[in-house]
């Protein structure tokens, strides 16, 4: 089962399982690495001003951008190692075939959350790319850039849920 803490080593799960697992890690270990990224942002806007009396222009921006993407390359990492939100006052009293189906339910509807997000990332960042808009503030850069994350995170909250769904099909065992 590809869940809390796991792996996602398991040799005898599917190409498809074993991969997403390994792509949804992957990006929870860019998220971690962007938290050090935002701090090392943080820290020196914070000297530039006090220290040296100049105010760092992008920081506020770039540090914005840096944790929307932080979250949404994260969350699929969390959703894989069951740490996300969920409803165990429900799902810690239904046992065997109904814990299955609950769990598939769950699933399905962090699917159908994810493909909605994912298209409209994608129509935005088609519509930005086609228009030429940029962002405001003291650091224009074209506007799909920062909202690129959103699409990739959107995905790969989509594959998690496909990857989950397909390992409760294969295993058939309550989660």
């Amino acid at each position: 089962m590809i869940s809390q803490g796991d792996s996602g080593a398991d040799d005898r799960a599917p190409l498809f399982l074993r991969a997403t697992g390994f792509v949804v890690r992957f990006f929870g270990a860019v998220s971690a690495a962007l938290l050090l990224v935002v701090f090392a942002v943080v820290i020196y806007a914070v000297a530039q001003r006090y220290f040296f009396g100049r105010p760092l222009l992008w920081g506020d921006e770039t540090t914005g951008w840096l944790l929307i993407a932080m979250i949404l390359f994260g969350a699929a990492e969390a959703y894989r190692q069951n740490d996300h939100i969920a409803m165990d006052i429900v799902s810690s009293r239904v046992k065997g075939r109904g814990a299955i189906l609950l769990r598939a339910l769950f699933d399905l509807a962090v699917l159908a959350v994810a493909v909605v997000i994912a298209v409209s990332a994608w129509e935005a960042i088609a519509f930005a790319r086609s228009f030429g808009s940029y962002t405001t503030g003291n650091f224009p850069i074209p506007s799909w850039i920062p909202q690129t994350p959103l699409l990739v995170g959107s995905v790969l909250l989509a594959l998690m849920a496909l990857a989950r769904l397909g390992d409760l099909a294969l295993r058939r065992t309550a989660p």
